[in-house]
């Protein structure tokens, strides 16, 4: 250890965390139960909607509309004032925003103003919100507490799902927003599975597929098994999820729960070495760059070995190769809103990855991948200022952990509404979390 670690390490044990944990404003009740109505409304069923005009407002889009501009002005204020810090993730998410928005406007006109704006705009929104709401030690236990809180509801809802072999809390809202239509029909063979040599219905709970609904139970599970709650919440909590990814009866779900608890696992067991994640991230791309030098069909590889189904790989090979050929055509904006002109990308596109690649160009993708990867970035003698704050240290480690995860799921599934929420919420927290750090080992530096 040099010289100037010694001394970092000596201020960080002289520095009261408390003060940095509250930067730069202390938690307020107001704000605390107003993230509590946002995790709430993320997971209302997209069913419960109004319309104005062509314009589809859930509950948690007309949250996003209220709070999207105090929360702007009062996040570049604290940072015009030194108290907060604006990120790279935070240029790339403008950025995210722009293509989203004046890609489909370009290359359609005025016919996708409204779609492109919405879905750029509540990406955005999201993102903003919890960069400006979700800070001290105070807003991250509300956040998690909220999630703890939506967890066990969905599962138990996507519980009745499997009980009733019948979507409960779906068509409990389809009763009551008639003209929002049903997103999905029960008959659909896609949305039964032969389970013990009985045909099941996949749960859904109140999200719009069962890979979403999975996808969320699994990767949210890092940040209940890190929460600082008792050992006995926790592994109901963590039970829940599990239970929430199996009864989804999905390959996608399964192989991100696998993840995530392989990763968490790996960190408690190698908590004490520094090297951990450098290792780990290392022989995951060699293994990446091995396998693909050594398979004459790098794409065909992956896909058998992330699904559970061979006919499932070899359909998503063939979206791979029909949305790589559109790409090419269209790299800078995409095409839009418009139909591909490929029968197999127009009935479905099982990739985030792709899909926004094919929609809104590789820039826009870049930009995205950028937002996440910037996030979870670590700085120097970031490990000094999570020693001596536990907390924020479990927080970040869980983020990553659920970034990760959904990062990686998402080459073999796209994700939309609740889900595609839930990926700019983890971002914004991870982007503050990291933050956090900086503005901690600035305090560091003026006291060493």
């Amino acid at each position: 250890m040099t010289s100037d670690q010694l001394s970092l390490r000596s201020a960080a044990l002289s520095l009261d965390h408390s003060e940095i944990a509250a930067l730069p404003y202390a938690g307020g009740t107001n704000r605390n139960a107003l993230l509590y109505l946002i995790v709430g409304a993320l997971f209302i069923p997209y069913s419960t909607a109004f319309y104005l005009g062509t314009l589809k407002l859930t509950p948690i889009k007309f949250l996003i509309v209220c709070l999207i501009f105090p929360a702007t002005a009062k996040l570049i204020g604290a940072a015009s004032r030194g108290q907060r810090r604006l990120l790279l993730s935070d240029a790339c998410v403008l950025g995210v925003f722009i293509l989203m928005f004046a890609g489909p406007v370009a290359i359609s006109g005025t016919r996708d103003f409204v779609s492109a704006l919405s879905q750029a705009f509540e990406f955005f929104g999201m993102y903003v919100i919890t960069r400006a709401l979700v800070f001290d030690d105070g807003s991250l236990r509300s956040l998690a507490k909220g999630l703890q809180i939506m967890t066990i509801v969905v599962v138990a809802l996507g519980l009745l799902d499997i009980v009733f072999q019948r979507y409960v809390a779906q068509e409990a809202v389809w009763s009551v927003f008639t003209t929002s239509g049903r997103e999905f029909d029960t008959s659909d063979p896609q949305l039964h599975r032969i389970v013990m040599g009985f045909s099941s219905l996949r749960a859904v709970s109140t999200f719009d597929h069962p890979i979403l609904f999975g996808t969320f139970c699994a990767t949210v599970l890092p940040l209940h098994l890190y929460a600082p709650e008792s050992r006995g919440r926790r592994v109901l909590l963590v039970l829940t999820c599990i239970l929430g990814s199996l009864i989804a009866l999905s390959s996608a779900p399964l192989l991100a729960l696998t993840m995530a608890t392989s990763l968490c696992a790996y960190d408690m067991l190698m908590r004490k070495y520094a090297w951990r994640w450098k290792f780990i991230l290392s022989a995951m791309f060699a293994c990446v760059a091995a396998f693909s030098l050594a398979s004459d069909n790098p794409l065909g590889f992956l896909f058998r070995n992330l699904t559970l189904d061979p006919q499932t790989a070899y359909f998503r090979l063939l979206i791979w190769e029909a949305g790589l050929d559109v790409i090419g055509k269209n790299l800078l904006l995409g095409i839009g809103f418009n139909p591909s002109g490929s029968r197999i990308l127009d009935f479905s596109t099982d990739s985030l990855w792709l899909a926004k690649s094919i929609i809104f160009g590789i820039p826009m993708t870049t930009l995205l991948y950028l937002s996440a990867i910037g996030a979870m970035t670590p700085i120097r003698h970031q490990a000094i200022i999570r020693e001596g704050q536990p907390f924020l240290d479990r927080m970040c480690t869980s983020f990553s952990i659920i970034l990760g995860a959904i990062m990686f799921i998402s080459i073999t599934v796209t994700f939309w509404n609740t889900v595609w929420l839930f990926f700019a919420l983890c971002i914004g927290v991870r982007a503050s979390l990291k933050e956090r750090c900086l503005l901690g080992r600035r305090e560091l530096y003026e006291i060493a």
